[in-house]
């Protein structure tokens, strides 16, 4: 009998990775002699649609795109200046306000003056976030099955941070069909790690054992308090902020640096600044280069006591008087600095958002994964916070836990045992805009999932014909959907004309169990009374015609 392959990916903000699954025992699968890759991509040669992704990306002339995770689902407008800012590539919105990446094209020409090969941008092109993360998971897919030597995948278990959102799971789902990828279910991350780390270490995750996972990633941060009860793992409650990462810390990280070049040349300074741009492609070069070398230094600084930066590694041109110079940046000067700890304070604030400080001694377990298991602050912190002895051993692979625990529970589906192997809850409080701006909540955050419900409207006008709804969603329950995240919009069409009120519609409300949304509208107490799902045929057909527009737009990219 062949073996079975059961597959598991970690589309991560800065790192991704790909694990298979063989009669219950996962491995990470190596690409390039790593195993977990750089999710960034660089741009060469335009008529041929040259591609590199990882670290060939990294360490290329030009720009490259990377936190491509971060744009998944969010409109244009909902981006504040400072955090386009922060991007080291440029982001347009299309006509629906829908994100864009302008990625730079470039080619080496020879110099005739100088003698050299000199890097220029040859052209433009525009992507959707969904398109580039597609091309991200096409290169692990196409990897796995090169070193399995096999010709297709099965279909695939990706896992998804828990604060994702509809739209955003929806984007995923468009992502892996862009590059024919079959996904099974998408899971929560922190979820399927606890299911790793239990299946490893067995004898430490006794019967109705509350454990909290606690992931800090690149582009979010997310946590949940569990309990284990006859090997099922049942969500309690789900937290954390989206928005929220080891990103911000490296900010931090270049803020510092910045703070030191400018003791000696604030000309450089200014330009690392984003003061002044006198070249817009050369300026997104070194900005990606710059981000790169923060993260390096950032995840140096957990080593080590101190960091050299030189100027040149940014870039030769910034060199002052054609010497290079380099600045020292010490790990008292990171996490002592005002930023570093405005950051602690708000780890705080999310941990005690889903688990109350009275609450802290029930838990018997706390495992903490993703890169931000790293910082030595943070692991401190929540050693203070729940007691050393609860939290997981740093000998835990807490890099890879999540996608070994995707693979895992891929097998796990297969097997048949999936209702038995975990219990998730709604992470958010979701609901419609109604009256303008007011929140009326039809799913209770913490609540288990698949969530069935369903709401009653009339007819607010003589004549109305239809109704649309816009639905929104928080961690925190409001009044107002301006304290809320924007979803998305659904229309019920059909009603007979009748005056204001008289007509009644009743609209239900599917989540599953990978917090997907259905939502069917019906006309109630009508002869003409049925069932309809909340998609005019327009707003499928717009949606579909978007997708092929981008399966056509990446054809030659993913050959």
């Amino acid at each position: 009998m062949s073996e079975e392959y059961f597959i598991g990916i970690d589309l991560g903000t800065t790192y991704s990775s790909i694990s298979v699954c063989i009669n219950g025992v996962t491995q990470v699968i190596e690409i390039g002699s790593i195993f977990r890759v750089p999710s960034c991509i660089s741009f060469l040669d335009y008529k041929k649609r040259q591609v590199k992704i990882g670290f060939s990306a990294l360490n290329g002339n030009g720009s490259f795109v990377c936190n491509i995770k971060k744009l998944l689902g969010r409109q244009f407008s909902s981006f504040s200046k400072g955090e386009i800012k922060s991007f080291p590539f440029e982001i347009i919105s299309d006509e629906d306000d829908e994100i864009q990446v302008k990625v730079p094209f470039y080619k080496t020409i020879p110099d005739d003056i100088s003698n050299t090969k000199v890097v220029i941008v040859e052209t433009f092109d525009t992507f959707y976030p969904e398109e580039l993360l597609a091309l991200v998971l096409n290169y692990l897919c196409k990897a796995a099955m090169s070193r399995l030597h096999l010709t297709d995948l099965n279909e695939v278990v990706i896992a998804v941070p828990v604060m994702f959102g509809d739209v955003e799971r929806e984007a995923l789902y468009r992502c892996a069909s862009l590059c024919n990828i079959k996904v099974k279910k998408l899971v929560n991350e922190s979820v399927v790690a606890l299911m790793c780390y239990s299946n490893r270490f067995q004898s430490q995750i006794s019967d109705k054992s509350k454990v909290c996972v606690i992931e800090m990633g690149g582009g979010k941060f997310d946590i949940s308090l569990c309990v284990t009860i006859n090997k099922t793992i049942q969500v309690l409650a789900n937290g954390g902020d989206k928005h929220f990462g080891g990103d911000d810390f490296t900010q931090v990280v270049s803020k510092l640096i910045i703070d030191l070049i400018r003791n000696v040349s604030s000309d450089v300074a200014d330009k690392l600044s984003n003061i002044h741009i006198e070249n817009k492609e050369h300026w997104t070069a070194t900005k990606s280069k710059f981000w790169y070398l923060s993260q390096q230094v950032k995840e140096s600084l957990s080593a080590n006591d101190m960091v050299e930066v030189y100027i040149s590694d940014i870039s030769d041109e910034y060199i002052k008087d054609n010497e290079d110079f380099s600045v020292i940046i010490t790990k008292q000067m990171y996490e002592g600095c005002e930023d570093f700890k405005t950051l602690i304070s708000h780890f705080k604030k999310c941990i005690f958002q889903v688990i109350k400080p009275q609450s802290v001694k029930l838990v018997d377990h706390v495992l903490l994964i993703g890169g931000g298991a790293k910082n030595r602050i943070l692991r401190q912190c929540v050693e203070t916070l729940f007691g050393k002895q609860k939290v997981s051993e740093e000998s835990f692979d807490e890099l890879n836990a999540v996608v070994n625990g995707a693979a895992l529970y891929n097998f796990k589906m297969c097997s048949g045992i999936d209702n038995d192997v975990m219990l998730d809850v709604l992470p958010v409080y979701l609901g419609f805009c109604v009256n303008s701006n007011k929140f009326d909540c039809f799913a209770e955050a913490g609540k288990n999932l698949p969530i069935v419900t369903e709401k009653v409207y009339k007819t607010t006008y003589d004549g109305q014909t239809q109704a649309t709804f816009e639905i929104y969603s928080g961690t925190q329950k409001s009044y107002f959907v301006d304290d809320m995240d924007f979803v998305t919009k659904v229309t019920l069409k059909g009603f007979p004309k009748k005056k204001s009120g008289d007509i009644s519609f009743r609209i239900s409300i599917e989540v599953d169990n990978s917090a997907r949304i259905k939502v069917y509208g019906e006309v109630v107490g009508d002869e003409t009374e049925e069932k309809i799902l909340l998609e005019t045929k327009l707003q499928i057909e717009e949606k579909d015609k978007k997708v092929e527009m981008m399966k056509e737009h990446m054809r030659k990219y993913l050959m």
